[in-house]
């Protein structure tokens, strides 16, 4: 499997090699994360690290080397995730990461992607978060605290061209079929077709031509009742000539197609359209393309989007799916070309249309237009000031999730960790420490009594763990959180909303959004 096939093909690939990554903190966490962007060939990554290698990192970082002891760390790293990969630029600087955010902070601005990892200063991650919120950087704060892990991704705006839902549905337009579609069915006499061509034409086909007969016998309507659609699928079979003619199977199966409406859109695509077309400021290439696609659909095709031209796999002759095929890939065209014509219109400059149809943007959002979203996560100010708790406390006093081992309760525990620290400058590391934790829970959320006694057993763990970061945990932390980064580079599946948590203990993982 090639890694085109893996990072969403061409236009993926293109992305994560245009990306520069900056990563704050070299610790196992970090170089983890780090590994998995390095390795599919990101373009450029830089490592901002303050410390230098020794004996502990020798034992959970497998980054560094025992003969590096006493070496920048930050130096070790790179050189030896550059190893990895040498078509992979890298850089580093020896520099501690709070430094860097108080002091540059303009250098930030210059990375597609932000990845803080082990950052012990709760307040210099909410520091970080303000300054790549207002900036619109993406950032990725991941860190381990022994058994536990936690992965929190902050997005604003975030535009993707291909969600890959498992739920999408396929843009056939039978039942309001296009010039081309029709000329193809009219072409088909399924009277004069032999058994093995009879048995080969593509179900889409067959549909749109007893879509036809259908209307010229109703008025021109479509199948509409309860019983007309059932009448409608025993017209279908029965024109079967025997039992093995799988493309009229597969016709009745698809029957709902006749009658999907092609103006119907995601509800996640409709808000990304309406959200592109009341924006105020100026709009990104993306949202200029959405801007162009609603007001050609509106105006110029009956409220219909451009035709994606993708068709699914269907039992059918060569000869007749490329034909099919051709059908849909030349309309498609035509509808991307008309969008573009209307998009010449809405844009203010030259410049500003060369950046729509530059790298076939406006081409692949047409294509993907039901995959298209726009992500906004929580930023990390909002979340500390005011957290949305409420349904996940619900769940939790519920039976099946009353449970020490509920991912939930690990997000409590830290969080009520970081207060630990704000107050005391010290992680938890001793047993008086514990009850100190408990009532740091309680302080997170008022209603948060009842679940006191779940989160017990979590403050004797945290203090156990006593900040220690583990190379395993690390290591699964690092892949989801380079899965993440990933697709918010390469513009490729939705990224999750916001935070995931892994609890080690019990080997279960849990995504919340607080």
């Amino acid at each position: 499997m090639t890694a085109n096939s893996v990072y969403g093909g061409a236009a993926g690939q293109e992305a994560l090699t245009a990306a520069h990554v900056l990563l704050l903190g070299a610790g196992p966490t970090g170089t983890e994360t780090l590994k998995n962007l390095v390795l599919p060939g990101i373009g450029c990554f830089t490592i901002v690290d303050g410390e230098t290698v020794v004996d502990r990192d020798v034992n959970n970082n497998f980054f560094v080397r025992a003969k590096d002891v006493g070496r920048p760390r930050a130096t070790v790293a790179k050189e030896l995730l550059r190893e990895l990969n040498p078509e992979v630029q890298g850089f580093h600087r020896v520099l501690q990461p709070r430094e860097l955010v108080d002091k540059e902070p303009s250098y930030i601005l210059q990375f597609a992607l932000v990845i803080a990892a082990q950052l012990d200063d709760p307040s210099l991650v909410q520091s970080l978060g303000e300054l790549c919120w207002e900036s619109k950087i993406p950032l990725l704060v991941c860190r381990s605290y022994g058994l536990a892990a936690l992965m929190r991704l902050q997005i604003e705006d975030h535009e993707v061209i291909e969600s890959k839902s498992e739920f999408s549905v396929w843009d056939l337009r039978i039942g309001e079929p296009f010039e081309g579609l029709c000329e193809l069915a009219d072409s088909v006499d399924l009277s004069h077709v032999s058994d093995v061509d009879h048995a080969h034409i593509p179900y889409v086909v067959l549909l749109t031509l007893f879509t036809k007969q259908w209307r010229r016998v109703h008025q021109g309507h479509l199948p509409a009742t309860a019983q007309e659609k059932a009448t409608f699928r025993r017209i279908i079979l029965s024109a079967k000539r025997c039992d093995g003619e799988f493309n009229f199977d597969e016709a009745v199966e698809q029957v709902f197609q006749t009658w999907a409406d092609p103006r119907q859109l995601p509800p996640e695509v409709t808000q990304a359209i309406d959200a592109a077309a009341s924006s105020r400021v100026k709009s990104s290439p993306f949202k200029l393309c959405l801007q162009a696609i609603g007001a050609w659909s509106r105006e110029d095709n009956d409220g219909k989007p451009p035709l994606s031209g993708t068709i699914p796999d269907m039992h059918a002759s060569t000869d007749r799916f490329v034909a099919l095929q051709r059908v849909y890939d030349n309309q498609a065209e035509a509808d991307c070309n008309a969008v573009q014509g209307k998009l010449r219109s809405i844009a203010t400059s030259q410049l500003e249309f060369d950046k729509c149809v530059s790298g076939e943007l406006l081409t692949r959002i047409c294509k993907h237009l039901r995959e298209v979203r726009i992500v906004t996560t929580k930023s990390l100010a909002e979340e500390m000031i005011r957290p949305y708790l409420e349904d996940e406390f619900i769940l939790l006093e519920s039976e099946a999730c009353h449970s020490p081992q509920n991912p939930f309760t690990w997000y409590i525990a830290v969080r009520a960790a970081d207060r630990f620290f704000i107050k005391r400058r010290r992680w938890p590391h001793c047993a008086a420490d514990a009850s100190n934790l408990s009532t740091e829970v309680c302080g997170i959320h008022s209603a948060c009594e009842p679940v006191r006694s779940a989160n017990e057993s979590q403050a004797g763990e945290i203090v156990r763990f006593c900040h220690s970061e583990l190379h395993s945990v690390a290591s699964i932390i690092g892949g989801v959180a380079s899965q993440e980064a990933v697709k918010v580079l390469t513009k490729q599946c939705t990224p999750l909303n916001h935070t995931f948590v892994f609890d080690g203990i019990s080997a279960t993982s849990s995504v919340v959004s607080v």
